[in-house]
């Protein structure tokens, strides 16, 4: 991984954490929070962004049954975006 590619993913993961644990996905936080390590070394296993959408599925679903009916699913569609802005790098 080249050394800009590496300083993107680790501030980007360092931003997802943080997000990822005020809405109480700790599971999801936790993931960020290894891949921002992981970034800091240079080293981002190929399956990172795999296993951030499928933890990103369970909490999305979550946030959806928390809202209820008739939410703009605002929050969900804020972390989504940042996620897939890290399949570009």
């Amino acid at each position: 991984m080249a050394d800009e590619d590496a300083v993107q993913v680790e501030l980007i993961a360092h931003t997802l954490k943080s997000a990822s644990a005020n809405v109480g996905a700790s599971r999801l936080s936790e993931l960020f929070r290894k891949h921002q390590q992981d970034a800091a070394a240079g080293a981002v296993p190929e399956d990172a962004v795999s296993k951030v959408r499928t933890e990103f599925e369970e909490v999305s679903l979550a946030l959806e049954e928390s809202v209820g009916p008739g939410s703009d699913g605002q929050a969900g569609n804020l972390i989504e975006n940042k996620v897939a802005s890290t399949t570009s790098i």
